[in-house]
């Protein structure tokens, strides 16, 4: 009946889970999907047909939602249950397939500085704008660079920080947006900074 259906032993997984990508994305969907994380424990706990289901079906979401993460915005990606249905098998099994497209890259940056640091630039201190084509030059996502959140966020992180270690101290992040062209995979990024005395 249900309630036997999908039944684990005691601390094995309750079902399994293949997933078909790029080395470097099934690593980064292993570690979160919630598929992968049943897939994953040993926690002894019994999936119901109708659970089951509802994991299988949001998974491609999810990976999808995974995937932008890391620049992958138009991925194709499929689940599917692959045990044989109603076969007495140990744990149903899952595939989860993964087309990733092209990979977004960086188009266009603009960087901005506003504050003591542009000022002085701009009244001919030469100090100052050595420092701010140091700032510009120093950027670590670049046209061409490849996009990730994880990149965008450390080079938003890594700009600020090169600004304090200059000496402005108070320098901090006045805006910035990354806007994402799925369809060309490219995208435009723009920061200011306010550089504070």
């Amino acid at each position: 009946g249900a309630a036997a259906e999908g039944r684990a032993s005691a601390g094995a997984p309750p079902l399994e889970l293949a997933i078909d990508a790029p080395e470097e994305l099934r690593a980064l969907l292993d570690r979160h999907l919630d598929l992968a994380r049943l897939a994953r424990e040993g926690s002894g706990e019994t999936l119901t047909d109708s659970e089951l289901r509802r994991l299988v079906n949001a998974a491609p979401a999810e990976a999808r939602a995974l995937l932008a993460t890391e620049g992958y915005m138009d991925p194709t990606v499929t689940a599917e249950r692959v045990d044989a249905a109603g076969a007495p098998a140990p744990r149903p099994a899952v595939r989860l397939s993964v087309v990733p497209g092209a990979r977004t890259h960086v188009a266009a940056v603009e960087l901005r500085i506003a504050g003591a640091l542009q000022d002085a630039a701009a009244s001919g201190d030469v100090q100052s704008r050595a420092l701010i084509d140091a700032w510009h030059a120093a950027w670590s996502l670049p046209a061409g660079a490849a996009f990730s959140n994880a990149a965008w966020r450390d080079a938003k992180n890594g700009a600020i920080a090169r600004l304090r270690s200059a000496g402005y101290a108070a320098a901090s992040l006045q805006s910035s947006a990354a806007e994402i062209d799925a369809d060309s995979a490219r995208a435009s990024l723009a920061l200011e900074a306010a550089s504070g005395p």
